[in-house]
């Protein structure tokens, strides 16, 4: 540079340099041109370097121009200055072909100051969230591993209450890319969303202060930028970040509260949100009078999750949080249940998706609990029930690693098995077999299914086939039996542990009636459950519930008690020992889900009833 240039910046103070004991340590000279410092040159003494002279020159130039708009610097992107930059709280804004022969591109870089207009002071509904490099990079990149997890946050229903942000520290992220074609598209998808950019000054003070508390984030470059995208929200005072870096996960409880930004990953933010929006969602809900509950899983959950319900030693730990991070982060694709005992131990965890296909059961869980296999039951008949009822066609189970147990259960409740996907198709009403055939989409209805009644029965029921084989029998059932058999209505009144109903029993999908009575019933069959008043007159004097009947057994009290001991109602209980008894084994219990049938209607539907 001329000499001329060096007097003529002098004369008007835009010369700055960093003296000691008359010896010049470097210096920084710039111009100042459309409210803006634009940088010329900045040298220091080749063995001064480790005195942080240049940021002191920077320091003070962004102090003496804070008047201005912001400071500006063109470098080749061959120099490796342009590791240093970033460090001062510049940003690579463009990039332009340079004049030398060569033609090699310069980067402009730019250093905002923080100062208001008139269009600072609009206000916006919606919260403002700052996303990292890993969630900007995972939503413009479809081939990204977590791209799916970090699009719902595009969703429209968050749209509506949350603006997505990029801090100008996205830049220098992109910078660092190496293919140049990549690099462009990345900074015109980063155009697309607001940027914050504050106050130089502010936020390396609020790096500073970060780099102190937490120096394990500032390790090497890749952390230096976390660290700063932090420090530019936070100077901003925007106050929800995401990320999904763990070592800055693990440290957002002491930055909440020095900087009270809230560090969350997509699935936390997204869950949160979806609990504002929809709370009574997330009310446990009693399972029939017991106390075991079934809750809307949480975000929070995810870690106590994968300890109870990892399908060992088949599945790693992290692939199965991945798959429950994709299920909690669309909670309005995936309906995700936790079942619990009264002492919140897991019992069981559920994924649903309703789609136009029908519904699937995504994830089907057992934890290692006794009343595992029955809440198993319990739930995939309500679930097979409350389907069918909403008008969906089948449900389909995809989950990968489904255990012994659970196919057992599946294969008791009329799913079948094609092509290692088990499918139910859901039906209601009364079909002959010719009706049947065409319903079954997406799968046939198997030909062994049409030469059984009582078979097909069990692969289309709720609905039941309208055949003369399957006779029907009428059975009265005082309520206080009911109430834990099938009668929501009464159950609902109770309050959990007020009697001595053990949940397996009460849960259980197969249950056993006896008589002293003379029964002329044969398996298989259906009863028709007709509630008397019963001892507290609560009964409704209704056909509330149909079931299956799966065995007739006569024999002494003693003999049957023993047989079935395991499906018999209350513990503690005391009968009027008769010479004989009939036990008669029902499952697949259905409560009717429209109206109950008085008893003149109920006659019309019965074949036999008790004499």
């Amino acid at each position: 540079m001329p000499r001329g240039a060096f007097e003529d910046a002098i004369a008007k103070g835009t010369l700055l340099a960093a003296i000691e004991n008359t010896q010049v340590l470097g210096y920084l000279l710039y111009r100042v041109a459309r409210n803006r410092a634009s940088i010329a040159h900045l040298c220091v003494g080749a063995n001064q370097r480790e005195k942080k002279i240049a940021r002191q020159l920077i320091d003070r130039l962004k102090l003496i121009t804070s008047n201005l708009d912001c400071i500006t610097l063109r470098c080749r992107s061959d120099y490796e200055a342009n590791k240093v930059w970033p460090k001062f709280g510049f940003t690579p804004r463009l990039r332009i072909k340079g004049r030398g022969i060569d033609g090699t591109e310069l980067i402009i870089w730019c250093c905002d100051h923080e100062r208001d207009d008139l269009f600072s002071y609009g206000t916006s509904s919606k919260t403002r969230v700052a996303i990292d490099a890993n969630v900007f990079f995972d939503l413009i990149d479809s081939s990204r591993k977590n791209h799916s997890t970090s699009s719902s946050l595009t969703e429209t229903w968050i749209d509506d209450t949350v603006e997505l942000v990029v801090t100008s520290e996205i830049l220098n992220d992109i910078e660092r890319c190496p293919d140049i074609q990549n690099r462009r598209l990345s900074q015109n998808r980063a155009s697309e969303y607001p940027m914050v950019s504050p106050a130089t000054a502010r936020v390396d003070s609020i790096a500073a202060q970060l780099r102190e508390a937490h120096p394990e984030l500032a390790t090497n470059a890749r952390g230096e930028s976390d660290l700063r995208h932090l420090a530019i929200a936070i100077a901003d005072g925007v106050k929800y970040f995401v990320t999904r870096d763990q070592l800055v996960l693990e440290k957002s409880p002491e930055i909440l509260q020095d900087f009270d930004l809230h560090i969350l990953e997509p699935v936390d933010l997204i869950g949160h949100l979806d609990i504002l929006d929809r709370e009574c969602e997330y009310q446990p809900q009693r399972l029939h009078a017991t106390a075991i509950t079934s809750i809307r899983a949480r975000s929070d959950d995810i870690k106590g999750l994968v300890e109870s319900f990892v399908s060992k030693p088949e599945e790693k730990r992290h692939d199965f949080k991945s798959s429950l991070d994709s299920y909690l982060t669309n909670p309005r694709q995936y309906n995700v249940q936790l079942t619990q005992s009264d002492q919140k131990e897991p019992i069981l965890l559920s994924a649903i998706e309703d789609s136009t296909e029908g519904t699937r059961l995504k994830l089907l869980r057992l934890a290692s609990h006794p009343l595992a296999p029955t809440v198993l039951r319990h739930l995939l008949m309500r679930i097979i029930r409350e389907h069918a009822n909403k008008g969906q066609r089948s449900l389909r189970v995809d989950e990968p690693l489904l255990t012994t147990e659970v196919k057992s259960a599946l294969e008791e409740l009329g799913f079948y098995c094609h092509n290692k996907i088990w499918i139910k198709p859901l039906l209601r009403g009364f079909l002959n077999k010719e009706e049947i055939q065409p319903n079954t989409h997406p799968i046939a209805t198997p030909s062994s299914y049409l030469e059984d009644p009582d078979l097909l029965e069990s692969f289309i029921w709720p609905a039941k086939v309208d055949s003369p084989d399957i006779p029907n029998y009428l059975v009265p059932i005082r309520a206080e039996w009911a109430e834990h058999f099938f009668d929501l209505d009464l159950s609902s009144m109770r309050l959990p542990g007020i009697c001595s109903v053990r949940p397996e029993l009460n849960l259980g999908v197969e249950s056993v009636y006896f008589s002293a009575a003379k029964l002329h019933f044969a398996a298989p069959g259906r009863i028709l459950w007709y509630v008397s008043k019963g001892n507290e007159s609560l009964g409704s004097m209704e056909v509330k519930a149909i079931s299956r009947l799966r065995s007739v057994v006569r024999g002494g009290p003693k003999e049957l008690f023993k047989r079935f001991r395991s499906l018999v109602f209350m513990s503690g209980m005391t009968y009027t020992m008769q010479p004989t008894k009939t036990s008669i084994q029902s499952s697949s219990r259905y409560a009717f889900p429209i109206r109950n049938f008085s008893i003149g209607q109920s006659n019309a539907l019965s074949s036999q009833s008790l004499e």
